[in-house]
This record gives C-alpha cells, sequence and structure tokens, in this order.
C-alpha cells in the first residue's frame, strides 16, 4: 500500500520486541519482530530476500 514501518512506531515494535529492561531473550525477540513484520506485511508478497539478525548483549 506504500506505507512504511518508520519512526515511534518502529520504536514501539523495538521496544516490544526486546521487553521492559531488556529481558526477552534474541528468540523471544526475533519472534516479536517477525510477527510484527508479518502483521504489517499481511497479503504482500515480498519481491527480495528478507535477513534478520538479532544479537543479545551481555
Amino acid at each position: 500500500m506504500g506505507f512504511e514501518l518508520e519512526g515511534s512506531v518502529l520504536c514501539k515494535v523495538f521496544d516490544k520486541a526486546c521487553g521492559k529492561n531488556g529481558e526477552k531473550s534474541a528468540e523471544e525477540a526475533l519472534r516479536t519482530l517477525m510477527d510484527s513484520f508479518r502483521s504489517f506485511t499481511e497479503g504482500i508478497q515480498l519481491k527480495d530476500d528478507l535477513t534478520v539478525i538479532v544479537l543479545k548483549y551481555k
């Protein structure tokens, strides 16, 4: 539809993925990010590859 996932909305997605104090694991963060991505792109076929890397600093 031409919309972009940007700015404050993107910050909210990352905040949700990491948890309040970064308590979520990398696997949980990836799952949340991908769920948000799929919801945002629902019904739209990707035209390119998608790569997502989640790193958790300990």
